[in-house]
């Protein structure tokens, strides 16, 4: 799924007819990559995916939100271009919550060998955070609490 839909030729092309557009739906007959070429819907279709793959991270610099992925509880595969997303991605590598790759083989590898546990131990790492706006809260209007932090 190409996050911005004007790359839905490139994406393609460079699946060399592996794939099924979803303009274009048929039944698939089993390898086939499911591309959703259309703006607006990556969020919603990421749910049914078996992984994510950030493609522009293996690309470019910044990478794009692996959170979206995780929450909905798909495991995420990367590219070593993701400084738009620190320190998340820091904490997520070090929780063994995300997988990267630097190279084609790297990834293929990744791919066949996703450690079952990622999603949980990503999951994880936004759960440890949560409640960070509160305790922010009472640490700037000095209630108790704050030295907890």
């Amino acid at each position: 799924m190409p996050r911005h839909a004007e790359r839905r030729t490139e994406v393609a092309e460079a699946l060399k007819g592996g794939e099924i557009l979803k303009s274009q739906f048929r039944r698939p007959t089993g390898s086939e990559s499911f591309v959703i070429h259309s703006t607006g819907e990556l969020r919603d279709w990421t749910a049914h995916a078996d992984v994510a793959v950030i493609g522009k991270s293996f690309f470019e610099e910044g990478g794009q939100n692996p959170s979206e992925a995780i929450l909905v509880g798909v495991p995420v595969i990367c590219g070593l271009q993701m400084v738009n997303f620190e320190p998340l991605v820091t904490e997520l590598k070090e929780a063994g919550g995300i997988c990267m790759a630097s190279s084609r083989e790297e990834l293929l590898v990744a791919l066949h060998n996703l450690p079952a546990e990622q999603i949980a131990r990503a999951r994880a790492v936004p759960e440890k955070l949560s409640g960070a706006m509160a305790r922010t809260i009472a640490l700037f209007s000095g209630k108790s609490g704050a030295a907890a932090i």
